[in-house]
């Protein structure tokens, strides 16, 4: 990946939502991402993609936002 390159990670699969998201974004250059609305899968998904936003919910199914946000400082 383009280390220039902003790249944005969303936990939504909401397939109407998503499509208006990317739209918005790809007009703007920037390269979006999408997961299911799992805290696992977000931090999974943001181990690989080293997105530099993370647009997640606070109440996600198995690991909270909060504690997504703690494990991906960990990261860094």
């Amino acid at each position: 990946m383009d280390k220039g390159e902003l790249r944005i990670l969303f936990s939504e699969q909401n397939n109407e939502t998503v499509q208006n998201i990317r739209r918005f974004f790809d007009n703007k250059g920037i390269k979006t991402y999408f997961c299911a609305r799992d805290g696992r899968e977000v931090l999974k998904a943001a181990e690989q993609i080293k997105p530099q936003v993370l647009v997640v919910d606070v109440f996600l199914q198995v690991m909270d936002g909060i504690s997504v946000k703690k494990e991906c400082e960990k990261l860094t």
